[in-house]
């Protein structure tokens, strides 16, 4: 489990024995149903057949002003309650369900996108967004969503926005920049010099006037006044380098973004190669934590750090606890994220990026994975023939300053982030009321995600891999399937009885996970538990067992993860997946995009 974002009490912690014949909890029990995530603050509470409901709203002090009171089918109520009443209802004996009152709305299909050369998806809608609407391969070129992010603030820690560009539909606000301060501007240009002179890992020059559209020296050191005057002004809607409008392009453009009714701010920390400081990275935060008083906000950072600054990462943490979820890219060397900010940062979602190409879905083979990967999004396509990664088409910038709205395909966890930022605005606009703190923000978020996102739906680069990524996909949450089998499951073996363990299943693919389900082949044992340990009892000695642990949601019980015993006999090997342990190493700075 990853960090402070896994909901540890989700589930009950306490194992009940069960044994062939063991009695069922009777009526008189008076523990708590389960209480689900409710995004409105409403729930619906089903009484027992034949309970009072009057007498059940009575005892319990409930005020009848806005409580839908039902007596067909089932009695129960149904209303907004904080979270200490539902808590109380949910223990009352009456009570055999709670439910969260969800919002229902009409969705919105997109089938049509722009025209790119050499995309794989020209023409039609990214393959990225047509893969995060749906659980299983092959793609159906379109992309689903029942929110758009309007109302959802999104600030996009990068190398600027070109705000001109119609993808943004004048969305792109006033954001901040690193070359309004001149102290920053000084400080970067003295550090890091011209782009004129970047390099690539061999010590050959890739600097091409014809990638930018101004002058790299005259935008990133300005020295004649009315240059100068202009860097003082700077609020981020031009890009220099294109990476940032790449990455708000995929949060929120008109055809090629997640959510595209968001408001976009630019927080412009790195200069026209791409490159910045944590002081200015560390300014930024400060902005945004000004700027941002109340409203929804999720803050992209497809950017990372060689280590994990405390400056840094105490100016998240802070921001994160006034409720503004942040979403990172997990890094592009191919090994863990566990030493490198923001993806290591608490709290953080940390996201690797998957190839989508028509018929499967692929771990990037740059990815950074381990435990510090919380969840995975596409980063990549695959072309139509031949297989090979040809990028995520998004928004770019005009290089010849000649009002075009020109678009480019790139590869990277830097792509994979934004997806995720635009899914979590969607989740942001339907919320009755914003986010506070880090457990109605971040927290929040994370269990939606978590509850929603399509477990082994991404083959593993390296399979043999002893640490991996948890196998999360990214869904947008509009349709649920059966859960996938528990993993890691262990059989401690005593005198007369077995204890199976198993891990918490990595998602709940698009419905809450309501308990597991135990049984042995031959059928002599079993049990239904909300938690992640089941004691068999009435086994026979010597006797060979198939243990069966499945997961259960709205949907049923999901495919079995399986454990051979022998009965009074310790050792026996278990026939699933390996445990994901981190072997940490090291990692390095922004994400490049390896393919472009």
């Amino acid at each position: 489990m990853r960090r402070q974002l896994v909901l540890i009490a989700v589930l009950a912690m306490v194992a009940p024995l069960c044994a062939v014949g063991a009695a069922r909890a009777t009526s008189g029990t008076t523990s708590a149903v389960r209480v689900p995530v409710s995004v409105t603050g409403r729930y619906i509470v089903q009484l027992r057949d034949g309970a009072d409901v009057q007498q059940f709203i009575d005892d319990n002090g409930l005020d009848r002003t806005g409580l839908i009171v039902y007596s067909s089918v089932f009695p129960g109520v149904a209303g907004s309650f904080a979270a200490g009443t539902i808590a109380r209802l949910a223990a009352d004996d009456r009570v055999v369900s709670v439910d969260a009152d969800e919002i229902i709305t009409q969705e919105t299909t997109r089938t049509t996108g722009p025209t790119v050369a050499y995309a794989s998806d020209s023409g039609y809608v990214p393959m990225g967004l047509d893969r995060i609407d749906q659980r299983t391969d092959p793609i159906d070129r379109s992309y689903s969503y029942t929110n758009d992010g309007t109302g959802v603030d999104v600030y996009v820690f990068d190398t600027g926005v070109y705000a001109a560009h119609t993808e943004f539909s004048a969305r792109v606000a006033n954001g901040w920049s690193y070359r309004a301060d001149s102290t920053l501007r000084n400080s970067v240009w003295s550090t890091l010099g011209s782009c004129k002179n970047q390099t690539d890992s061999n010590g050959n020059n890739v600097y091409r006037a014809a990638d930018h559209p101004y002058d790299v020296d005259t935008f990133d050191h300005p020295t004649l006044a009315a240059d100068v005057t202009a860097a003082l002004s700077d609020v981020g809607k031009t890009d220099n380098e294109g990476h940032g409008t790449h990455v708000a392009g995929i949060v929120g453009g008109n055809s090629v973004g997640a959510a595209p009714g968001v408001t976009i701010y630019p927080v412009r920390i790195l200069n026209s190669c791409g490159s910045g400081l944590t002081s200015m990275a560390n300014a930024g935060l400060d902005w945004v934590i000004s700027h941002h008083t109340t409203g929804r906000a999720v803050v992209n950072m497809s950017i990372g750090f060689d280590n994990r600054p405390s400056s840094f990462e105490t100016k998240v943490t802070s921001l994160m606890a006034e409720g503004v979820v942040v979403v990172a890219a997990a890094g592009n060397e191919s090994g863990s994220s566990c030493n490198s900010a923001p993806a290591a940062t608490l709290g953080t979602v940390s996201v690797g990026a998957a190839v989508v190409s028509n018929s499967s879905t692929t771990e990037a083979w740059y990815s950074n994975y381990g435990e510090c990967v919380d969840i995975f999004a596409p980063g990549g396509a695959a072309a139509i023939s031949g297989g090979h990664e040809v990028g995520t088409t998004s928004a770019w910038i005009d290089v010849t300053n000649s009002s075009l709205s020109p678009y480019l395909v790139e590869s990277g966890t830097s792509m994979a982030a934004p997806h995720v930022a635009g899914v979590v605005a969607q989740y942001l606009q339907s919320l009755a009321s914003a986010p506070v703190s880090k457990a109605t923000g971040t927290d929040a978020v994370w269990a939606w995600m978590k509850q929603n996102a399509t477990c082994d739906a991404v083959t593993y680069y390296n399979g043999s891999r002893t640490v991996q990524t948890p196998n999360r996909l990214l869904n947008t949450g509009t349709t649920a399937i059966a859960p996938c089998a528990p993993r890691n499951i262990t059989v401690t073996q005593a005198a007369g009885q077995s204890v199976v363990a198993w891990d918490e299943v990595a998602t709940g693919n698009g419905s809450a996970i309501t308990g597991y389900q135990v049984t042995t082949t031959p059928s002599t044992a079993g049990c239904t538990t909300n938690a992640f340990t089941c004691t068999l009892t009435g086994l026979t000695d010597g006797t060979t067992y198939v243990v069966s642990v499945r997961a259960v949601n709205g949907v049923g019980a999901g495919t079995a993860g399986t454990k051979t015993l022998v009965a009074g006999v310790s050792g026996t090997a278990t026939t699933v997946a390996p445990t994901t342990t981190v072997a940490p190493t090291t990692t390095t700075t922004v994400p490049p995009d390896p393919v472009t």
